[in-house]
């Protein structure tokens, strides 16, 4: 889609096509650019980076965003509180 082109030196290239080109014949072959932002997105919460910094990093315009797509069983008793703190 267009959304996915960036011109580099004039030429156009999606960055998905590249990335899975990028892995093909790698152990990762099964892996796509958005399994990198999940990945990432883990990754800042196993390392306790706060929600609302995590939030804006992925960039969604509330907390809740990430909450509800990243919300890790420990924290579904916190997210009232983690909701609070917004």
């Amino acid at each position: 889609t267009m959304s996915d082109m960036c011109p580099i030196n004039g030429v156009h290239f999606s960055v998905s096509k590249t990335f899975k080109e990028a892995v093909r014949e790698t152990r990762f072959a099964k892996l796509d650019v958005h399994g990198l932002r999940h990945s990432h997105a883990s990754q800042l919460i196993k390392a306790g980076i706060n929600i609302k910094t995590i939030s804006a990093r992925l960039g969604h315009s509330t907390i809740v965003i990430a909450l509800d797509t990243y919300c890790c069983p420990e924290w579904i008793g916190k997210r009232p509180v983690l909701l609070m703190l917004r």
